[in-house]
This record gives structure tokens, C-alpha cells and sequence, in this order.
């Protein structure tokens, strides 16, 4: 699909100080191999391509190196991927893209990266939404990472939101009319709202957030608020 074809080119040209680009970057002790970024591209495009009337839109902060770096996707993993035996996430073949000896820790090694609020994403909304229903995203929707020390998180900048911000504003129109905008936490919240955007803001699963985002996820799913983008 063109559209899909032209938000994935935007995504690749982008380059900034302390974040890594999952679609464009090979890091070659961390990635499996050269070819690690071709395979994050694929997943997002066949993930997008799912959900071209999806009716939720999730809207986070950033990627996370458990998440979204490996697998190419926000709020998901690579073992959610690898997992993903009934196409749920994307159609087509599972791969990994993390090395295996990118940590010490043998369950990543063999079974990949794992990311707490992408499992309590899908948990949550597997059971009441199909999975073509709903999308994630970040307002910038590649990893801010610490200085020199790849695998960690950082908020994104004020510059670093105000890109990817243009990037949805520019693409975002191709999902549909009819969506609800859901900010999963303050920052996307707050982003979306100076923009001029009806949004839902609800509380990040993480650091003890999961049971409020639960509820109130729910609760908009149950009320089918329609929000137009």
C-alpha cells in the first residue's frame, strides 16, 4: 500500500542524537545480523497493513528496547511476536532480530526481548477487541536511548516529540475517519491536545499503572466513544 509505503520511507530517513532507528539502524553486537532492519520493516508494514481501518489508535511515548526495538512495533516484543502462532499481531514469517548473546539473561537468549507493557497491552485487549480493531503507536515512535548505552529508555525530547508528531499529523489519516485516540500517558496526552486532537488520556501500564489502564480501557471500548481524527 502506497500510503503504508510512504510512512515506512519517513520512518527510515529519520536520524537523531541518542536514538536508535529500528527500520534503518544495525547495531552488530546487539542485532542478529545486517539484514535485522529489513526484518523490523517487514513486520511493521504487514502489522499496518492489518489494520488499515483499525478503530483505537494507542498513542505512547517511545519505543522500548524490550519492545519496539527488536520487533519493529510499539508496545510489542519480539517473544510476542515469536509467540504469535495465530497471526494476531501480523501475517507472515516470525522471526527475531535481537542476538541471542545481546544479554546475559538465558531466557532472552533463546527466547528474545520481552516487554512489560506491550504483554499487558495485548493481554488487555486481546479479549475484547479483535486484533484488527486496534493499533499502536508512539508520539515518537522511535528509542530514545541514554547516552552511549544503547539498551535503555529515556523520555523523548520536546524536539524529539515535535518530529514525530509532525510524522503522525502527516500519515495518520490513511487508518479511516471513524477512530478514538487513546494517549497511554501524559506526554502523548498532552502532545495531542495542543495539537488540536480529541483524545483519551489513561494511565501507562507501567511502574503499577496495569490495573487503572485496564479499567479504563475497558471502559472506553464499552462506551465506543467515537472521537473523529
Amino acid at each position: 500500500m502506497p500510503l503504508i509505503t510512504n510512512l515506512i520511507a519517513d520512518l527510515t530517513a529519520y536520524q537523531g542524537k541518542d536514538s536508535f532507528n529500528p527500520w534503518a539502524d544495525y547495531h552488530p553486537h546487539f542485532d542478529i545480523g545486517p539484514f535485522a532492519p529489513a526484518i523490523r520493516v517487514s513486520n511493521l508494514e504487514a502489522y499496518l497493513d492489518m489494520r488499515q481501518n483499525a478503530k483505537y489508535i494507542l498513542i505512547g511515548e517511545g519505543l522500548s528496547y524490550q519492545g519496539g526495538h527488536f520487533s519493529g512495533m510499539a508496545m510489542t516484543s519480539e517473544r510476542q511476536v515469536m509467540n504469535d502462532t495465530e497471526d494476531f499481531i501480523f501475517k507472515g514469517i516470525k522471526q527475531r532480530t535481537s542476538h541471542p548473546m545481546s544479554t546475559d539473561k538465558r531466557t532472552v537468549q533463546t527466547q528474545g526481548f520481552t516487554e512489560n507493557t506491550g504483554s499487558i497491552v495485548w493481554k488487555t485487549l486481546a479479549p475484547i477487541l479483535k486484533p484488527t480493531e486496534w493499533i499502536t503507536w508512539n508520539i515518537f515512535p522511535w528509542h530514545p536511548h541514554k547516552p552511549d548505552h544503547l539498551l535503555t529508555n529515556r523520555l523523548p525530547r520536546e524536539d524529539e516529540i515535535a518530529v514525530g508528531l509532525a510524522l503522525f499529523q502527516k500519515h495518520f489519516n490513511f487508518l479511516g475517519k471513524n477512530r478514538i485516540l487513546i494517549a497511554v500517558g501524559k506526554t502523548s496526552g498532552r502532545t495531542l491536545t495542543d495539537a488540536g486532537y480529541s483524545v483519551l488520556t489513561i494511565r501507562h501500564p507501567a511502574n503499577g499503572g496495569a490495573p487503572q489502564f485496564k479499567s479504563e480501557i475497558e471502559e472506553i471500548v464499552r462506551n465506543n466513544n467515537m472521537l473523529v481524527l
